[in-house]
């Protein structure tokens, strides 16, 4: 018997221990419980976009490589820390964000010259559509060494937002609960981003 509990109390009692979890917490809830290949589900279902992040941020294919593998650690190290409620990918995002951050430092990087080399055309690892004419898909491989290029000379701030931004195709908020920064402070960045690649892009954005 439930004391000073009315009917309708009880039944929004019971409706929130029903509500059904969400994918993403049920993969979290089978790495927990040590199923075999359970965290390799994650990592095929996040890996391009943490490498995303993290090649956007180095400009490094090995680099990335590397720091993919330290992001996934620190995932599978936080899982219990994960919040069921909430999406799962905004929180990797964020151990990735603030993984590369932290290479950065230790690293000192701040930024790569406009006119970095590419020893070859596998390093940039670009989205090829197979529907593209050989004029089309080299075109696309220009223009993505030239915006990769430009987005390692902005400031690591700036690229990590626009990165989040036109890359993962998170909105504002999103980045601000990733970085940890107002909503329009990153709205600044945003624009900033753009006008500094607006200007050695030219035609390209």
């Amino acid at each position: 018997m439930f004391i000073g509990v009315g009917a309708k109390n009880i039944h929004k009692y019971h409706f929130m221990n029903e509500i059904e979890p969400t994918a993403d917490a049920k993969l979290v809830k089978r790495i927990l419980n040590d199923e075999q290949l359970a965290f390799s589900e994650l990592v095929t279902q996040f890996h391009r976009r943490v490498y995303s992040i993290a090649y956007r941020m180095v400009g490094n294919v090995s680099e990335a490589e590397d720091l993919c593998q330290e992001v996934f650690l620190r995932v599978y190290q936080k899982l219990s820390q994960y919040d069921p409620s909430l999406p799962l990918a905004p929180w990797i995002c964020r151990i990735a964000s603030n993984t590369t951050i932290n290479y950065l430092k230790r690293r000192g990087i701040k930024t790569v010259p406009l006119e970095i080399t590419v020893n070859s055309e596998q390093q940039l690892r670009p989205i090829v559509d197979r529907r593209a004419t050989p004029e089309q898909a080299l075109l696309k491989s220009n223009r993505d060494k030239q915006l990769q290029a430009a987005i390692m000379s902005l400031p690591e701030n700036y690229r990590l937002a626009f990165t989040l931004k036109y890359v993962e195709n998170l909105t504002s908020e999103e980045i601000g609960e990733i970085m940890n920064i107002p909503r329009n402070t990153i709205k600044t960045w945003l624009v900033r981003a753009r006008e500094a690649l607006r200007g050695k892009l030219v035609d390209e954005l």
